[in-house]
Order: structure tokens, then C-alpha cells, then sequence
């Protein structure tokens, strides 16, 4: 979570408002802004053009009142936390909101501070929970093939007319023997089937009641009597002026089990909010299933920051942790939201490429952490310097592994990289100085100018220096003005020395070019700051 946290709240009247923005002023844990709206309409139109972390809605607003208020929000931020504000005689209209899909509701006048920081924190970590148990569900039925729903078919007295194969997987049992039977008198407790058969009367005359059109989480009983959460969803339809339901079932006995697990077995490093071990495993062993059965290849990288030992004895335990949360967020810029990251040890981390391509992971993937990781420590300027050493391996369908064999093969790679950095730490006095200059390949055809002449292509950048593609030669140990517009027309002009040049022959296909390596010279901190803005938008262009 960053340190702002911006709150809509939708509210008319300019008591609540003031009350929510005096609690939250003195609050020390972080910065709340808060947008404040007087009508649904005018909160809409705030959360389709801003990012917001939780909603306050109140639930009698001039343009829309009741449960419509809360459905049309969710229709347009559906990630965004709700937190229903109730007066105390609409408490069980705020009970239902959440049974609707809000995460919290608090009642007017007996809201603190500390309540309503609760509340807020609480309804952001619910949501997310909520995310990932979806997003768990969905992987989960791509895998089986044979997670196929139960149909089940009903007049308006309940009796079954259809019931298909799935159901009969469901139930356990075959469609003759349920065919003209009531489904509540055989396959629902017995607490559900009274509550079914109050509301019965409603249905057989207008094909409503409160079942229809939502997804109720009911206890059903199998055919040798064993009891099982299930989902059932319920439409109506009408034939001869006669009402009808169709139920679609799902035996959501897994999906249970996980969610208690998840609640049971924190999957999450609480340091640094990556997964830890666990849940990485959990993850890494679904995806390799996935990408077994599906011939798809991924990659996974095994990363240790170097000198956490050294930190933590020289600079203390606590930096040690600081150190830690760096890398993470270093991790969280430079790789997609579909990639697993994961802190697995003291200071080892993994990172699952889920969705691989044929682009060289080594000298690309790998270089633009490199990169984030010099560029991190360029602008941030800690009392140590952050820098990894890394493995790589790779998943291929046609010679598959479990993820721990795949991270054993990232490990021992891993351990190799390391080897050459204290090999270099060694030889060269100057590492440090190296690690930050780690090159962003351009490949857009970016292009600058030298003492004024154009046509200079960049082949690859640094904060260090930069490699160019020139139509003429150029003077080794000679220095040039380069001229550099940034994407947002911003001209730089840092000097560069030629440290190495090259002819580069291009055989038939045209005249010969050349190659040169310019080492910047005489830079200044707004140079500096300019060069770090630009191998970013470089890097996000990629």
C-alpha cells in the first residue's frame, strides 16, 4: 500500500463530510486525500477518471438510494473497496449492502478514528483477498477439464423435468432416479428446504422471489447422504403462463478447502508482501501443470541480493529490512503482474515468467532488472548499494519438471553469477561503480546528434555512457556535445569521450557504418536526474 491513500467519499450532507475529513486529518499511519461527491452521478463520473483506494458510499443520496447506489459502483470500480455509511435505522439495509458486495458498513454517529481506520484497511485486504480467491478459481477450472457445471431444470412446484451428466457427477445420482421429484426433497438440507418452500407461493405466481437472478451458497446431500458446499445460480422462464427454473450447480467443496487454507496459512511475506515460499510453491506447481498440458514454456529466476550479511552487520538488522523491501519494490517495477514474485529465504527471492516468449530472457529480462536495480540506487542514494546475483532456468513442455527441480537449476545458475561477482569484486576496485551503468538497449531507432550533426543512432544507453551507430568515423579519445531530445522534447547536452570504435561492415546490403562507446564526462545532478528519467521512459517503451 503507498503512502497516499486517496478516498471518494459519496455523501450529501456536509456534516458526515467534515466528520470523515477531521478523523482522518490527525491520522499518522498515512497521508488520506479525500474527493468528495454529493450525488451518485458526480462520484461515477470521479471514479472514471481517477485512481481511487476505497470508496464511503452512503446509501440515501439525492439521484439514487438503496442497493442500486452500491450496484452501480461496483459496475464501474469493481476492484474498488466499498464501505457503506448507515444511520442506525438503515443498519439492516447496510447488512444486506454487504451481503451485495460491499467489504464493510459503519453507522453514522458512532464512527471513531479508530474504527473507521479499521474499517478502511480491513475492506482494502478483503478485497484483495477476493481478487486472488477468484483468480485462484479461474486457473483452478482451466486446468481441469472436467470441472463442466450442473444443470438442473424445475417446474414451478420444484419438480425436476431435466438434469444433466454433471449433475449426476454433483449428486451421485442418475437422471432417472431424480426425474419428477422434487430437488428440495433430495439433494438440499433440510434448513434450506423449509426456507425454499416458504418462498415457493411468491414464484408460482410472478417467477420471483428472492433466489432468482443471484448465486446462493447452499449445503446439498449426495445420493449416499454426505453433505457438500454448493454454489447454485437461478434463472426463471415462463411456458403456458407457467413459471420455470433453471439452476446451474457447482460442487464448490475446493474452492472451500482453499479458502480455509488461505485463512489458516498465510501465503504472504509479511516484510517485503511478496509470496513467501508456500505460496510460491503453491502457484509455481499450478503453473507447471498449466504449462504442461498446455505446451507452453516459462522461465524462472532464482535472485540473491548480494551483501546482506555485510549490511546487517555494519549497519544493523533494521537496514537489513530495508534493504529487503528495496529489492521488492526493484522486483515489482521490473516484472508483469502475471509473473509470480516471491521472497523464498533470507535473501533470496524467485520470480516465475509465466507467460514466456523467444525474447532472450538472459539479455533481456535480466538486464532490465540490472538496469531498475542502477537506476534504484542512482536516485535513492542509500548508505549501501543494492545489487543481485541471478540464475535463470527454463520450463519446457517437451522435458517437464516440478518447480522445485526448475528452481534448483535457477539455484545452481544462480551460485555461478555469484562466483563472477566476487571474482570482479576482487579485480576491479571500481564494481560498485559499474553495477549502476548496467545498458538499456534502444531499439526504435532513437536517434541524437554529435557536435551538431544528426543521423547519430543509439544502439544501447547507461547512465554510464552511450553506444552509437555513426555514417562517418570518429576520433578515439576525442570528446563530442551530444545532443539529446528526450520523448518529452527535452534537450540534453551532456559531453562524451569515444572509449572504443569500430568499423561495422554491412556487406551487400549498403555502405559501411561504424560503431563508437562514448563515456559521459562532466556531468552534472540535473544531467544525472534527466539521463535516470530517460532510461526509464526508454525501458517502459520496450
Amino acid at each position: 500500500m503507498s503512502a497516499e491513500l486517496h478516498i471518494l467519499q459519496i455523501e450529501d450532507n456536509p456534516g458526515d463530510v467534515r466528520i470523515i475529513k477531521e478523523l482522518l486529518r490527525e491520522a499518522k499511519d498515512r497521508v488520506y486525500i479525500i474527493e468528495h461527491a454529493g450525488t451518485l452521478e458526480t462520484g461515477l463520473k470521479i471514479l472514471s477518471s481517477s485512481a481511487i483506494d476505497v470508496i464511503l458510499l452512503d446509501l440515501n443520496l439525492p439521484d439514487f438510494n438503496g442497493i442500486d447506489s452500491l450496484e452501480r459502483v461496483i459496475s464501474i470500480a469493481a476492484d474498488v473497496p466499498v464501505i457503506i455509511m448507515t444511520g442506525l435505522e438503515d443498519e439492516k439495509a447496510a447488512i444486506n449492502a454487504v451481503k451485495s458486495g460491499a467489504q464493510d458498513y459503519l453507522v453514522k454517529g458512532q464512527v471513531g478514528r479508530r474504527l473507521l481506520l479499521r474499517s478502511i484497511h480491513y475492506s482494502i485486504e478483503r478485497k484483495k483477498t477476493d481478487v486472488q480467491l477468484r483468480a485462484s478459481e479461474a486457473r483452478a477450472r482451466a486446468i481441469s477439464d472436467s470441472s463442466l457445471d450442473g444443470i438442473i431444470v424445475m417446474d414451478g412446484d420444484g419438480v425436476i423435468t431435466y438434469f444433466n451428466k454433471a449433475a449426476e457427477r454433483v449428486f451421485g445420482y442418475a437422471e432417472h432416479e431424480v426425474l419428477g421429484r422434487r430437488l428440495h426433497d433430495v439433494m438440499v438440507s433440510e434448513k434450506a428446504r423449509q426456507q425454499y418452500y416458504r418462498k415457493l407461493p411468491a414464484f408460482d405466481e410472478t417467477g420471483q422471489c428472492e433466489v432468482i437472478g443471484k448465486t446462493l451458497e447452499l449445503t446439498g446431500t449426495r445420493k449416499d447422504g454426505s453433505k457438500f458446499p454448493l454454489e447454485l445460480s437461478i434463472s426463471s422462464f415462463r411456458i403456458k403462463n407457467k413459471w420455470h427454473s433453471a439452476g446451474t450447480v457447482r460442487d464448490i467443496t475446493r474452492r472451500k478447502q482453499l479458502e480455509e487454507q488461505l485463512r489458516m496459512t498465510a501465503i504472504t511475506d509479511e516484510l517485503t508482501g511478496l509470496f513467501n515460499r508456500r505460496g510460491f510453491f503453491r502457484l509455481a506447481e499450478q503453473q507447471c501443470k498449466l504449462a504442461n498440458r498446455t505446451k507452453r514454456k516459462m522461465s524462472l529466476l532464482y535472485i540473491d541480493l548480494n551483501d546482506l550479511k555485510t549490511i546487517n552487520d555494519t549497519l544493523g538488522h533494521d537496514t537489513g529490512d530495508r534493504a529487503l523491501i528495496d529489492c521488492a519494490a526493484i522486483l515489482k517495477k521490473t516484472f508483469r503482474e502475471s509473473d509470480i514474485l516471491a521472497r523464498i529465504g533470507g535473501d533470496e527471492f524467485a520470480v516465475l515468467l509465466t507467460e514466456h516468449s523467444d525474447v532472450d530472457i538472459d539479455s533481456i529480462v535480466i538486464g532490465n532488472l540490472r538496469t531498475n536495480t542502477g537506476i534504484f540506487n542512482q536516485e535513492i542514494k542509500r548508505n549501501y548499494m543494492v545489487s543481485f546475483s541471478i540464475g535463470s532456468a527454463h520450463f519446457d513442455p517437451a522435458d517437464p519438471c516440478s518447480a522445485g527441480d526448475l528452481l534448483l537449476r535457477a539455484d545452481t545458475a544462480m551460485y555461478e553469477d555469484k562466483k563472477q561477482y566476487h571474482e570482479q569484486r576482487v579485480k576491479d576496485p571500481s564494481w560498485k561503480e559499474n553495477r549502476l551503468h548496467s545498458r538499456v538497449a534502444v531499439i526504435n531507432g532513437y536517434k541524437v546528434s554529435l557536435d551538431g550533426k544528426n543521423g547519430m543512432i543509439v544502439k544501447n544507453i547507461s547512465l554510464g555512457g552511450i553506444c552509437l551507430v555513426l555514417p562517418e568515423m570518429v576520433s578515439r579519445d576525442a570528446e563530442y556535445e551530444i545532443n539529446i531530445t528526450t520523448p518529452e522534447n527535452e534537450d540534453l547536452f551532456p559531453r562524451g569521450k569515444v572509449v572504443w570504435f569500430r568499423q561495422v561492415n554491412n556487406g551487400s546490403s549498403g555502405p559501411c557504418s561504424y560503431e563508437a562507446g562514448l563515456q559521459f564526462v562532466g556531468k552534472n545532478a540535473d544531467i544525472d536526474n534527466a539521463l535516470t528519467k530517460l532510461i526509464s521512459v526508454l525501458m517502459v517503451g520496450r
